[in-house]
């Protein structure tokens, strides 16, 4: 007789039962008593298998913004091969039992892992993340880095502008030897003055 694995999911772990024959446990067929193969039926096992659970661990003790952070699931009991399905809390998933994934801002991330055997066992663990700001106090480091080149290009365009804006060039000033338009002189205050008159035509 071939020997048979049936398996169900319990609270308490998986249940497996075998059932063995006879002749693969040395043992001869009772007199009186027949069965299909003239031996006695077979011997009924039931061994309790480890219920599966998993856990997960994190290599980064403080993890930063833009830095990438690995995650290692680690299932035992059950029935293998396991799957595996990451939930990260930004909007971000993966099916691999160690991802490695980089938070774009700072907070607390519930990341939670799907496990699943072979059997129809599933588990469900999450794990609180905290992601710090990055060196420069920003919550996105290529945002900040950003912000600075910003500032260093438009610091550079006003030290060209504003000099042309505000320090305007003076009138050139007349070449040596050059005079202008005299002005007529004033008259001291108080005082009149009369142009002489031209002397009469000469009769001849």
């Amino acid at each position: 007789m071939l020997t048979r694995k049936i398996a169900s999911v319990a609270s308490v772990g998986v249940l497996a039962v075998l059932l063995v024959s006879p002749l693969t446990l040395g043992l001869a067929p009772t007199p009186g008593r027949s069965s299909d193969h003239g031996m006695s039926p077979p011997i009924v096992s039931v061994v309790r298998l480890a219920a599966l659970t998993v856990t997960i661990g994190v290599a980064q003790a403080a993890p930063i913004v833009g830095a990438p952070v690995t995650f290692t699931a680690t299932a035992t009991g059950g029935t293998p091969p396991y799957g595996y399905a990451w939930d990260f809390d930004d909007g971000t998933i993966a099916n691999i039992r160690a991802p490695s994934h980089a938070f774009e801002a700072a907070g607390t991330y519930n990341v939670s892992v799907t496990v699943n055997d072979a059997e129809t066992s599933v588990v469900v663990q999450n794990r609180s993340v905290t992601v710090a700001p990055g060196p420069t106090g920003s919550s996105n480091g290529l945002g900040s880095t950003a912000y600075w080149i910003g500032g260093l290009v438009v610091l550079g365009v006003a030290a060209l502008v504003v000099p042309i804006l505000w320090h305007r060039p003076a009138p050139p000033s007349p070449p040596p030897g050059a005079t202008g338009r005299a002005r007529p002189a004033a008259s001291p205050k108080g005082t009149t003055m009369t142009r002489p008159r031209p002397p009469p035509p000469r009769r001849p």
